[in-house]
């Protein structure tokens, strides 16, 4: 889980690789939780390096620069990755008051919390709860700790985190087709200048999808054998992956075929 405080120095593409402006206007706004799905990935391109993370639901490609560091790095102010985190995603309230701290995100400051103040859990880490307060004087986020023993008397849960959206098979297919379009693109200007250079006329290989019952199959249309496309493959599975983070699928790629199951 990366926190940071600074986010608008972040160099951010969404879903589909699509340069976003704002990283706040997408909800990347400071010490909001980032969670890294893939912290070493690479873009379709197969050479940029970036982290795969998600946001409120919400899937986002972090850039690095060539030292592998996210672009904007020496920007960011305070920043802190919290490795082995739990994902929470309920509301509490606050029964009692003047008996439970919130301390700033830093650590540098805290205050007891009102009866009736709502609180976002968002994650659990070494025993302490990263929360947003949303309602009370202090809106924002930090760190509170919430024990078993104490709920219900001076804490209670009130909404329940809600599961991953689960997404029809029908718009899966269609998310799954842009990804391939792009990289059947991808193919065909490599193969436009590699035949502009060698003088042949090899056609390009195309992926195309297609329904298996419930999975879906992407399957290399190519004069070669499917070997010769273990990284065109690899790339378009993790391209794929993105498409199946909010369904319960997964994706199983072997050379020239892959599956979403």
């Amino acid at each position: 889980m990366l926190l940071i405080e600074n986010t608008s120095h972040l160099r951010v593409l969404d879903r589909y690789q699509r340069s976003v402006p704002s990283p706040e206007g997408v909800g990347i706004i400071p010490y909001a939780p980032i969670v890294m799905r893939n912290d070493r990935d690479l873009l379709s391109d197969g050479f940029t390096p970036c982290a795969r993370v998600e946001v409120n639901g919400k899937v986002f490609f972090l850039i690095r620069s060539s030292d592998s560091r996210l672009v904007g790095q020496d920007s960011f102010g305070y920043q802190a990755l919290h490795r082995r985190a739990s994902l929470l995603g309920d509301t509490v309230e606050i029964l009692r008051g003047n008996r439970l701290l919130i301390q700033s995100v830093r650590r540098t400051a805290r205050h007891y919390l009102a009866t009736g103040v709502r609180l976002e859990r968002l994650f659990v880490h070494e025993g302490l709860t990263y929360v947003r307060q949303l309602t009370g004087g202090q809106k924002g986020f930090g760190w509170v700790t919430l024990t078993q023993s104490e709920r219900g008397s001076i804490w209670r849960v009130i909404t329940t985190a809600a599961p991953p959206p689960h997404l029809q098979t029908t718009e899966v297919i269609s998310r799954v087709e842009t990804v391939v379009r792009e990289a059947n693109g991808v193919l065909a200007g490599l193969f436009s200048f590699l035949n502009q250079q060698t003088g042949e006329n090899k056609p390009a290989p195309r992926w195309e999808v297609s329904q298996d019952g419930d999975a879906i199959i992407c399957t290399l249309r190519s004069e070669m054998t499917p070997t010769s496309f273990q990284e065109s493959t690899a790339q378009l599975a993790r391209s794929l992956e993105t498409v199946v983070l909010a369904t319960r699928r997964r994706v199983i790629a072997q050379p020239g075929r892959i599956e979403l199951r």
